[in-house]
This record gives C-alpha cells, structure tokens and sequence, in this order.
C-alpha cells in the first residue's frame, strides 16, 4: 500500500477502533495501545479483501492476546471489570433509599 492509501485507512478507521478497543478494556491507554498495535500488524499482514474486517478481527485477536498475557495480573483484572466501584458511578441519597446512577 502507498502512504497516501494507509494515511486514509488510518483517518477512517482510528476512531471507531479506539471506541471498541475501550469497550473491551475500559482503560483509555491500554485502548490505544491496542489500536496501534492493530494497525502495524493488519497493515503489514493484509493482502486483500475487506480492509474493516481486517482491522476488527486483527484488535479482538490483540486483545485476546493481551488478556492471556495479563491474565494473572490483578492490576489487569481490576480495570477490566464490571463490578461496581466508586469511580463509576455516582451515588444519591435519601432518606429512605439510595439510588445508583
């Protein structure tokens, strides 16, 4: 590929990959990391078909990837859960009852 055709693949692409490399790790940094390493490796690995699936399958597979490396890490499995924390969510009370937002 030329600069210019990878340049535009990048500018099309870049958001809506950091959006759901953030969905799988709900860590803004580790997101973009992901990303990066999904454009070196779709880029450098793709001959030819359907760009967008490409970049898609090569980010779940990096994420993959970086959770079994991590796996066993608490720092890791801390950020990436979904249980309640305070920093989450913003807690209202009454009286009678709290409310969870």
């Amino acid at each position: 590929m030329k600069r210019q055709e990878l340049e535009i693949i990048y500018m099309q692409y870049y958001k809506p990959l950091l959006l759901y490399a953030f969905s799988l790790t709900h860590h803004k940094a580790d997101a973009q990391d992901l990303v990066a390493n999904t454009f070196v490796k779709a880029l450098l690995s793709f001959k030819e078909g359907n760009i967008q699936a490409w970049l898609y399958r090569v980010l779940k597979n990096e994420f993959y990837n970086m959770y079994k490396k991590q796996k066993k890490n608490k720092f890791f499995k801390r950020r990436t859960s979904r249980k309640f924390n305070q920093s989450n969510f913003r807690v209202f009370s009454t009286r009678t009852k709290k409310m969870v937002i």
